[in-house]
Protein backbone atom coordinates (compact mmCIF):
# COMPACT_ATOMS: atom_id res chain seq x y z
CA UNK A 1 0.00 0.00 0.00
CA UNK A 2 1.31 3.48 -0.81
CA UNK A 3 0.39 6.98 -1.78
CA UNK A 4 -1.07 7.72 -5.22
CA UNK A 5 1.46 8.11 -8.04
CA UNK A 6 2.91 11.52 -8.59
CA UNK A 7 0.52 13.78 -10.49
CA UNK A 8 1.28 16.03 -13.44
CA UNK A 9 1.44 19.76 -12.71
CA UNK A 10 -2.08 20.23 -14.02
CA UNK A 11 -3.40 17.31 -12.00
CA UNK A 12 -1.44 18.46 -8.96
CA UNK A 13 -2.92 21.94 -9.14
CA UNK A 14 -6.39 20.43 -9.40
CA UNK A 15 -5.61 18.15 -6.48
CA UNK A 16 -4.48 21.05 -4.31
CA UNK A 17 -7.99 22.44 -4.53
CA UNK A 18 -9.48 19.29 -3.05
CA UNK A 19 -7.00 17.16 -1.11
CA UNK A 20 -3.54 18.30 -0.01
CA UNK A 21 -0.43 16.15 0.35
CA UNK A 22 -0.99 16.21 4.11
CA UNK A 23 -4.50 14.80 3.60
CA UNK A 24 -3.13 11.93 1.52
CA UNK A 25 -0.37 11.22 4.04
CA UNK A 26 -2.81 11.23 6.98
CA UNK A 27 -5.21 8.97 5.13
CA UNK A 28 -2.35 6.50 4.64
CA UNK A 29 -1.50 6.65 8.37
CA UNK A 30 -5.13 6.09 9.37
CA UNK A 31 -5.51 3.08 7.07
CA UNK A 32 -2.30 1.43 8.23
CA UNK A 33 -3.11 2.01 11.91
CA UNK A 34 -6.59 0.58 11.36
CA UNK A 35 -5.17 -2.50 9.61
CA UNK A 36 -2.08 -3.20 11.75
CA UNK A 37 -2.55 -1.16 14.92
CA UNK A 38 0.55 0.93 14.17
CA UNK A 39 2.76 2.35 11.42
CA UNK A 40 6.39 3.47 11.66
CA UNK A 41 7.90 6.73 10.42
CA UNK A 42 10.13 4.76 8.04
CA UNK A 43 7.12 2.97 6.53
CA UNK A 44 5.40 6.32 5.97
CA UNK A 45 8.55 7.78 4.44
CA UNK A 46 9.03 4.80 2.13
CA UNK A 47 5.42 4.93 0.89
CA UNK A 48 5.61 8.70 0.50
CA UNK A 49 8.81 8.47 -1.52
CA UNK A 50 7.21 5.99 -3.91
CA UNK A 51 4.26 8.31 -4.31
CA UNK A 52 6.44 11.32 -4.94
CA UNK A 53 5.54 13.13 -1.74
CA UNK A 54 8.58 13.51 0.58
CA UNK A 55 7.98 13.50 4.35
CA UNK A 56 9.95 15.52 6.88
CA UNK A 57 10.43 15.25 10.63
CA UNK A 58 8.20 18.26 11.02
CA UNK A 59 5.40 16.60 9.09
CA UNK A 60 5.43 13.69 11.56
CA UNK A 61 5.06 16.16 14.43
CA UNK A 62 2.33 18.04 12.59
CA UNK A 63 0.43 14.82 11.92
CA UNK A 64 0.58 13.86 15.61
CA UNK A 65 -0.79 17.29 16.59
CA UNK A 66 -3.49 17.02 13.92
CA UNK A 67 -4.78 13.61 15.08
CA UNK A 68 -4.91 14.76 18.70
CA UNK A 69 -6.70 18.01 17.87
CA UNK A 70 -9.20 16.23 15.61
CA UNK A 71 -10.05 13.64 18.28
CA UNK A 72 -8.84 10.78 16.08
CA UNK A 73 -7.66 7.78 18.15
CA UNK A 74 -4.10 7.81 16.78
CA UNK A 75 -1.12 8.90 18.85
CA UNK A 76 2.50 9.51 17.91
CA UNK A 77 4.77 7.50 20.21
CA UNK A 78 8.49 7.71 19.42
CA UNK A 79 8.89 6.82 15.74
CA UNK A 80 5.46 5.21 15.46
CA UNK A 81 1.84 6.21 15.07
CA UNK A 82 -0.30 3.83 17.13
CA UNK A 83 -3.96 3.33 17.90
CA UNK A 84 -4.58 5.02 21.21
CA UNK A 85 -6.65 2.80 23.50
CA UNK A 86 -7.16 4.71 26.72
CA UNK A 87 -9.96 7.22 26.15
CA UNK A 88 -13.75 7.16 26.20
CA UNK A 89 -14.04 7.61 22.43
CA UNK A 90 -12.19 4.32 21.94
CA UNK A 91 -15.33 2.49 23.09
CA UNK A 92 -17.37 4.37 20.50
CA UNK A 93 -14.83 3.44 17.85
CA UNK A 94 -15.07 -0.24 18.77
CA UNK A 95 -18.87 -0.07 18.70
CA UNK A 96 -18.73 0.80 15.01
CA UNK A 97 -16.40 -2.07 14.11
CA UNK A 98 -17.92 -5.23 12.58
CA UNK A 99 -21.48 -4.30 13.52
CA UNK A 100 -23.04 -7.00 11.34
CA UNK A 101 -20.91 -9.76 12.85
CA UNK A 102 -21.61 -8.61 16.41
CA UNK A 103 -25.33 -8.46 15.73
CA UNK A 104 -25.31 -11.99 14.28
CA UNK A 105 -23.40 -13.30 17.30
CA UNK A 106 -25.80 -11.53 19.65
CA UNK A 107 -28.77 -13.30 18.05
CA UNK A 108 -27.20 -16.70 18.66
CA UNK A 109 -26.13 -15.72 22.18
CA UNK A 110 -29.71 -14.82 23.07
CA UNK A 111 -30.89 -18.14 21.65
CA UNK A 112 -28.45 -19.81 24.01
CA UNK A 113 -29.45 -17.69 27.02
CA UNK A 114 -33.18 -18.24 26.52
CA UNK A 115 -33.04 -21.81 25.27
CA UNK A 116 -34.64 -24.46 27.41
CA UNK A 117 -37.27 -27.13 27.73
CA UNK A 118 -40.38 -26.13 25.78
CA UNK A 119 -43.98 -27.18 26.34
CA UNK A 120 -46.92 -27.26 23.95
CA UNK A 121 -50.40 -25.93 24.74
CA UNK A 122 -51.33 -29.16 26.49
CA UNK A 123 -48.30 -28.94 28.75
CA UNK A 124 -46.42 -31.75 27.04
CA UNK A 125 -42.64 -31.40 26.63
CA UNK A 126 -41.49 -30.72 23.06
CA UNK A 127 -38.03 -30.75 21.49
CA UNK A 128 -38.58 -27.56 19.44
CA UNK A 129 -37.14 -24.23 20.51
CA UNK A 130 -33.85 -22.40 20.76
CA UNK A 131 -32.08 -25.09 22.77
CA UNK A 132 -32.50 -27.44 19.82
CA UNK A 133 -31.30 -24.77 17.36
CA UNK A 134 -28.09 -24.15 19.33
CA UNK A 135 -27.47 -27.87 19.81
CA UNK A 136 -27.79 -28.52 16.09
CA UNK A 137 -25.41 -25.64 15.29
CA UNK A 138 -22.80 -27.11 17.64
CA UNK A 139 -23.12 -30.54 16.07
CA UNK A 140 -22.64 -29.15 12.55
CA UNK A 141 -19.63 -29.20 10.18
CA UNK A 142 -17.86 -26.43 12.11
CA UNK A 143 -17.01 -29.02 14.78
CA UNK A 144 -15.63 -31.99 12.78
CA UNK A 145 -14.51 -33.72 15.95
CA UNK A 146 -17.99 -33.55 17.39
CA UNK A 147 -19.05 -32.04 20.69
CA UNK A 148 -17.65 -33.68 23.82
CA UNK A 149 -19.95 -35.46 26.24
CA UNK A 150 -18.75 -33.11 28.94
CA UNK A 151 -19.95 -30.07 26.99
CA UNK A 152 -23.25 -31.73 26.10
CA UNK A 153 -23.73 -32.39 29.82
CA UNK A 154 -23.02 -28.74 30.61
CA UNK A 155 -25.43 -27.52 27.93
CA UNK A 156 -28.11 -29.92 29.12
CA UNK A 157 -27.67 -28.68 32.68
CA UNK A 158 -27.98 -25.07 31.54
CA UNK A 159 -31.04 -25.64 29.36
CA UNK A 160 -32.81 -27.53 32.16
CA UNK A 161 -32.26 -24.79 34.75
CA UNK A 162 -35.33 -22.78 35.68
CA UNK A 163 -33.57 -20.07 37.72
CA UNK A 164 -30.62 -18.85 35.66
CA UNK A 165 -27.63 -16.72 36.62
CA UNK A 166 -25.31 -15.60 33.83
CA UNK A 167 -22.49 -13.09 33.47
CA UNK A 168 -21.66 -10.57 30.74
CA UNK A 169 -18.39 -8.69 31.06
CA UNK A 170 -17.77 -5.28 29.51
CA UNK A 171 -17.17 -4.77 25.80
CA UNK A 172 -19.02 -3.97 22.61
CA UNK A 173 -19.84 -7.57 21.62
CA UNK A 174 -21.52 -8.24 24.96
CA UNK A 175 -23.29 -4.89 24.75
CA UNK A 176 -24.89 -6.11 21.52
CA UNK A 177 -26.02 -9.24 23.39
CA UNK A 178 -27.64 -7.09 26.09
CA UNK A 179 -29.40 -5.03 23.42
CA UNK A 180 -30.69 -8.13 21.66
CA UNK A 181 -31.83 -9.64 24.95
CA UNK A 182 -33.78 -6.46 25.72
CA UNK A 183 -35.43 -6.62 22.30
CA UNK A 184 -36.58 -10.18 22.94
CA UNK A 185 -37.81 -9.54 26.48
CA UNK A 186 -39.20 -6.00 26.23
CA UNK A 187 -39.94 -5.13 22.60
CA UNK A 188 -41.03 -8.62 21.54
CA UNK A 189 -42.81 -9.22 24.84
CA UNK A 190 -41.25 -12.57 25.78
CA UNK A 191 -42.43 -13.33 29.30
CA UNK A 192 -40.40 -14.65 32.25
CA UNK A 193 -41.68 -16.70 33.95
CA UNK A 194 -43.22 -18.30 30.87
CA UNK A 195 -45.87 -21.03 31.20
CA UNK A 196 -44.57 -22.65 28.01
CA UNK A 197 -40.92 -22.67 29.05
CA UNK A 198 -39.02 -23.96 32.06
CA UNK A 199 -37.40 -20.55 32.75
CA UNK A 200 -38.78 -18.96 35.91
CA UNK A 201 -36.16 -16.21 36.53
CA UNK A 202 -32.97 -14.74 35.06
CA UNK A 203 -30.20 -12.75 36.74
CA UNK A 204 -27.26 -11.13 34.97
CA UNK A 205 -24.01 -10.28 36.74
CA UNK A 206 -21.97 -7.62 34.97
CA UNK A 207 -19.08 -5.24 35.45
CA UNK A 208 -20.34 -3.03 32.60
CA UNK A 209 -22.10 0.27 33.25
CA UNK A 210 -23.50 0.26 29.71
CA UNK A 211 -24.97 -3.24 30.02
CA UNK A 212 -26.59 -2.44 33.37
CA UNK A 213 -28.25 0.64 31.84
CA UNK A 214 -29.40 -1.38 28.83
CA UNK A 215 -31.22 -3.85 31.10
CA UNK A 216 -32.54 -1.36 33.64
CA UNK A 217 -36.08 -0.90 32.24
CA UNK A 218 -38.73 -1.85 34.84
CA UNK A 219 -40.53 -4.02 32.28
CA UNK A 220 -37.36 -6.04 31.67
CA UNK A 221 -37.69 -9.24 33.76
CA UNK A 222 -33.93 -9.80 34.07
CA UNK A 223 -32.52 -8.95 37.51
CA UNK A 224 -29.21 -7.08 37.34
CA UNK A 225 -26.25 -7.32 39.74
CA UNK A 226 -23.49 -4.76 39.10
CA UNK A 227 -20.02 -5.36 40.50
CA UNK A 228 -18.09 -2.46 42.00
CA UNK A 229 -14.54 -1.33 41.26
CA UNK A 230 -12.53 1.06 39.13
CA UNK A 231 -14.05 2.12 35.78
CA UNK A 232 -11.82 1.51 32.77
CA UNK A 233 -13.00 4.11 30.28
CA UNK A 234 -11.66 2.34 27.19
CA UNK A 235 -14.22 -0.45 27.65
CA UNK A 236 -16.57 1.14 30.23
CA UNK A 237 -15.95 -1.92 32.41
CA UNK A 238 -15.38 -2.02 36.17
CA UNK A 239 -12.14 -3.84 37.01
CA UNK A 240 -9.37 -3.90 39.57
CA UNK A 241 -8.92 -5.30 43.07
CA UNK A 242 -12.34 -4.16 44.33
CA UNK A 243 -14.18 -5.84 41.43
CA UNK A 244 -12.26 -9.07 42.04
CA UNK A 245 -13.04 -8.92 45.77
CA UNK A 246 -16.72 -8.39 44.97
CA UNK A 247 -16.78 -11.66 43.04
CA UNK A 248 -14.94 -13.58 45.75
CA UNK A 249 -16.74 -12.19 48.82
CA UNK A 250 -20.19 -12.30 47.21
CA UNK A 251 -19.48 -15.90 46.14
CA UNK A 252 -20.31 -15.05 42.53
CA UNK A 253 -20.60 -18.34 40.63
CA UNK A 254 -22.54 -17.87 37.35
CA UNK A 255 -24.12 -20.81 35.57
CA UNK A 256 -22.82 -19.31 32.32
CA UNK A 257 -20.33 -16.55 31.48
CA UNK A 258 -19.89 -14.74 28.17
CA UNK A 259 -16.59 -12.88 27.94
CA UNK A 260 -15.15 -10.72 25.17
CA UNK A 261 -11.57 -10.68 23.93
CA UNK A 262 -9.33 -8.29 22.00
CA UNK A 263 -7.37 -11.09 20.33
CA UNK A 264 -7.11 -14.85 19.98
CA UNK A 265 -3.75 -16.10 18.76
CA UNK A 266 -0.86 -18.43 19.48
CA UNK A 267 1.61 -17.50 22.21
CA UNK A 268 5.39 -17.61 21.80
CA UNK A 269 5.27 -21.16 23.13
CA UNK A 270 2.75 -22.21 20.48
CA UNK A 271 -0.26 -22.47 22.79
CA UNK A 272 -3.39 -20.63 21.65
CA UNK A 273 -5.06 -18.23 24.07
CA UNK A 274 -7.53 -15.36 24.35
CA UNK A 275 -6.11 -11.97 25.29
CA UNK A 276 -7.08 -8.63 26.77
CA UNK A 277 -5.22 -5.36 26.24
CA UNK A 278 -5.38 -4.58 29.97
CA UNK A 279 -3.82 -6.59 32.83
CA UNK A 280 -6.71 -5.62 35.13
CA UNK A 281 -9.35 -6.82 32.65
CA UNK A 282 -7.34 -9.98 31.98
CA UNK A 283 -7.33 -10.86 35.69
CA UNK A 284 -11.05 -10.12 35.96
CA UNK A 285 -11.94 -12.28 32.94
CA UNK A 286 -9.79 -15.13 34.22
CA UNK A 287 -11.38 -15.01 37.68
CA UNK A 288 -14.87 -14.85 36.18
CA UNK A 289 -14.17 -17.95 34.07
CA UNK A 290 -12.72 -19.79 37.07
CA UNK A 291 -15.97 -19.19 38.98
CA UNK A 292 -18.33 -20.05 36.08
CA UNK A 293 -19.85 -23.39 35.05
CA UNK A 294 -20.24 -22.85 31.27
CA UNK A 295 -17.55 -20.56 29.75
CA UNK A 296 -18.01 -18.84 26.39
CA UNK A 297 -15.69 -16.42 24.58
CA UNK A 298 -17.52 -14.02 22.24
CA UNK A 299 -15.30 -12.72 19.43
CA UNK A 300 -15.82 -11.62 15.86
CA UNK A 301 -13.46 -13.17 13.33
CA UNK A 302 -11.34 -10.01 13.02
CA UNK A 303 -9.91 -10.82 16.48
CA UNK A 304 -8.48 -14.12 15.24
CA UNK A 305 -4.70 -14.00 14.91
CA UNK A 306 -4.59 -10.34 15.85
CA UNK A 307 -1.43 -9.61 17.80
CA UNK A 308 -1.20 -6.46 19.91
CA UNK A 309 1.86 -4.89 21.48
CA UNK A 310 0.20 -5.08 24.92
CA UNK A 311 -1.54 -8.44 25.22
CA UNK A 312 -2.39 -10.26 28.44
CA UNK A 313 -3.77 -13.82 28.22
CA UNK A 314 -6.77 -14.73 30.35
CA UNK A 315 -7.84 -18.11 28.95
CA UNK A 316 -5.78 -20.74 27.15
CA UNK A 317 -7.37 -23.17 24.71
CA UNK A 318 -8.10 -26.15 26.94
CA UNK A 319 -11.36 -27.92 27.87
CA UNK A 320 -10.86 -27.10 31.55
CA UNK A 321 -10.46 -23.39 30.72
CA UNK A 322 -12.96 -22.75 27.91
CA UNK A 323 -16.06 -24.49 26.53
CA UNK A 324 -17.34 -22.56 23.49
CA UNK A 325 -16.06 -19.89 21.11
CA UNK A 326 -18.95 -17.88 19.64
CA UNK A 327 -17.95 -16.10 16.43
CA UNK A 328 -19.17 -15.14 12.95
CA UNK A 329 -18.96 -16.75 9.50
CA UNK A 330 -15.74 -14.90 8.70
CA UNK A 331 -13.95 -17.53 10.80
CA UNK A 332 -14.61 -20.07 8.01
CA UNK A 333 -12.14 -18.28 5.72
CA UNK A 334 -9.10 -20.37 4.77
CA UNK A 335 -6.77 -17.94 6.55
CA UNK A 336 -8.28 -19.05 9.87
CA UNK A 337 -7.66 -22.77 9.33
CA UNK A 338 -5.02 -22.89 12.06
CA UNK A 339 -7.38 -21.25 14.55
CA UNK A 340 -10.20 -23.70 13.81
CA UNK A 341 -7.82 -26.64 14.14
CA UNK A 342 -6.56 -25.31 17.47
CA UNK A 343 -10.13 -24.99 18.76
CA UNK A 344 -11.29 -28.46 17.68
CA UNK A 345 -7.99 -30.06 18.71
CA UNK A 346 -8.47 -28.82 22.28
CA UNK A 347 -12.02 -30.15 22.60
CA UNK A 348 -13.57 -26.68 22.48
CA UNK A 349 -16.77 -26.17 20.47
CA UNK A 350 -17.00 -23.55 17.73
CA UNK A 351 -20.40 -21.85 17.53
CA UNK A 352 -20.62 -19.93 14.24
CA UNK A 353 -23.38 -17.35 13.96
CA UNK A 354 -24.98 -17.33 10.48
CA UNK A 355 -24.91 -14.04 8.60
CA UNK A 356 -28.11 -12.05 9.04
CA UNK A 357 -30.24 -10.83 6.12
CA UNK A 358 -29.30 -7.34 4.98
CA UNK A 359 -32.93 -6.27 4.60
CA UNK A 360 -34.14 -3.32 6.64
CA UNK A 361 -35.62 -3.99 10.04
CA UNK A 362 -35.05 -6.85 12.43
CA UNK A 363 -35.62 -10.37 11.21
CA UNK A 364 -37.75 -12.36 13.60
CA UNK A 365 -37.45 -15.95 12.43
CA UNK A 366 -35.17 -16.96 15.31
CA UNK A 367 -37.44 -15.36 17.90
CA UNK A 368 -40.54 -16.95 16.43
CA UNK A 369 -39.20 -20.37 17.39
CA UNK A 370 -39.59 -19.40 21.06
CA UNK A 371 -43.15 -19.70 22.43
CA UNK A 372 -44.64 -16.46 23.73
Amino acid sequence: MGFPKKQSKTEESQLSGTRSRADLRREFIRKRVHEAGQVSHSEIEEAAEKGGFPVSRQSHKDDGIYFEAAGIPIKRVGRFFVRYLDEVWTYKLREDENRGAKRAMARVAVQLLLGGIQFDKEGEQTQSGWATIVSEMLKGPDNPGGVTRHLLHKLGTWFRKSSRVFALDGGTSNMRIAEELSLALVTDGLRIPNPRSNISSMTVITNSTRISRQLEEPQNPVDVIVLGGQLRKATLAVVGTLAEQCMERWQVSPDLAMVGTTAACATAGGDWACFSDSPDESRFKNLLFERSFLRIVVMDSSKCGRIRASAFPFSFFAPDKLDIVLTDEGILDDKHDEFRQAVSGCGIALLVAPELPKARGRDTDARNSQPQ
